[in-house]
């Protein structure tokens, strides 16, 4: 079955996930017009928009009721929003953060991906601020992986050096 249609997600469509019991798709779409992430509610037939602007990358939970995007802005960003009733989405909430709300990522951070209950968001980062106390490697790639815990507010580095040891201090 097409999930993306009508309901003014005109323009290229990309990024598609799936709820685990297939209720829901996610996806997002490259149009003026229509930019940002959509979600296809594939048992009731609608689709809504849930995000406007440069928007990106969606990973629906297991249970479809929360979505992890990135935003494009100075430095890409990664986000979550509620979307248990998607005819009136949350509030995003920002997931690449210094333990607590308050630090964001110094740097970019993208491909998120969400755990069964959206608690837990994992995503890519060359930001160097997310875990205070980490000395990141001299060589190799900026980018590492970290873990958000939602309601925890902490945020790990979950990645590994060169050598296979662990990056953090």
């Amino acid at each position: 079955e097409r999930v993306s249609v009508d309901s003014g997600s005109v323009g290229d469509r990309d990024h598609p996930s799936v709820s685990d019991d297939g209720s829901r798709v996610v996806f997002d779409a490259y149009n003026t017009a229509s930019r940002g992430i959509w979600l296809r509610d594939v048992t009731g037939g609608d689709t809504y928009r849930i995000t406007t602007g440069a928007d990106s990358q969606p990973v629906i939970s297991g249970d479809g009721n929360t979505i992890a995007y990135v935003h494009a802005g100075t430095h890409p960003s990664v986000w979550v929003i509620d979307v248990t009733d998607p005819s009136s989405p949350g509030t995003p909430e920002r997931v690449d953060l210094v333990d607590g709300l308050t630090t964001a990522a110094n740097d970019d951070s993208g491909h998120p991906s969400i755990s069964y209950d959206g608690n837990v968001v994992a995503f890519d980062s060359a930001a160097t601020n997310l875990v205070p106390g980490t000395t990141l490697p001299a060589t190799g790639s900026a980018w590492k992986v970290y873990v958000r815990d939602i309601a925890g507010e902490v945020t790990e580095i979950v990645s590994v050096d060169g050598d296979r040891s662990e990056e953090h201090t």
